[in-house]
């Protein structure tokens, strides 16, 4: 008997137990579940006819990589390309990656500093965070793309041991190095150098602890003197005088 259960809800897939099942009637979108992981698959033919060949294409990871909304929504780009170009589906992810620009890490950054970070901070801090943001290029090169750096390319993983690397007991300079590199990363979205969301450094680290300010164990008590006790008398008085001048 064929199953009419659709996994169309990402609460029906975080619930779901057993092998595949359709997203959506004849959407040709798929949730496979191996193991503890559940993935979505595409499936459709080509050439488009009876005797096409059905394909496989793997759209990503369950809440890893993309929600329900997020997997059709690629599904559908790759669909619709395919049929627009006459075009195998497969080609389709090769294609997009050929777009993609071949600037340097280097190249973007220097951009970002000079026509958008430059307009916004202070000559002193932004000489200051180009220091701090010159560490970051020794360690990365100067040859390595962009592209290379992006979330599907594990750039989250890379940063993330760098930044401990270079900044091992200095945990607000690391935070601050961290947002100049997501900063330049949601740069080249919008200049379209890398694909969309595919910022690696699109959240903080769960182990930052570079924004957290120091609060002092001093209380108000403490912070009398000796002396200051015996202004007391005086300061009332003042107080009471300042309260009879406005009435």
């Amino acid at each position: 008997m064929t199953s009419t259960y659709f996994a169309n809800t990402n609460t029906k897939i975080r619930k779901f137990k057993g092998k595949s099942c359709s997203v959506q009637p004849q959407s040709g979108l798929y949730l496979i579940q191996k193991g503890n992981s559940k993935f979505f698959e595409g499936r459709m033919r080509f050439p488009f006819n009876t005797s096409g060949k059905l394909i496989s294409i793997p759209i990503g990871i369950f809440e890893k990589d993309v929600l329900l909304k997020d997997a059709l929504e690629k599904w559908y780009s790759i669909k619709t390309w395919s049929k627009e170009n006459n075009k195998n589906p497969k080609l389709f992810r090769k294609e997009e990656e050929e777009k993609v620009s071949d600037k340097t890490f280097k190249e973007v950054a220097d951009e970002w500093f000079n026509f958008v970070y430059k307009n916004k901070v202070k000559e002193r801090t932004f000489n200051d965070r180009k220091n701090k943001f010159n560490q970051v290029l020794r360690y990365i090169g100067e040859e390595k793309l962009i592209t290379d750096l992006q979330r599907d390319k594990k750039g989250r993983q890379y940063f993330s041991i760098m930044l401990k690397t270079i900044f091992p007991d200095a945990p607000v300079q690391l935070t601050r190095v961290r947002q100049l590199i997501s900063w330049i990363f949601d740069y080249s979205e919008d200049e379209e150098y890398i694909e969309q969301d595919q910022n690696p450094l699109y959240k903080k680290f769960q182990w930052e602890t570079g924004n957290k300010r120091k609060i002092s164990d001093k209380t108000f008590a403490k912070t009398i003197t000796k002396n200051s006790w015996g202004m007391l008398p005086e300061f009332i008085q003042s107080v009471n005088e300042n309260a009879c001048n406005a009435s």
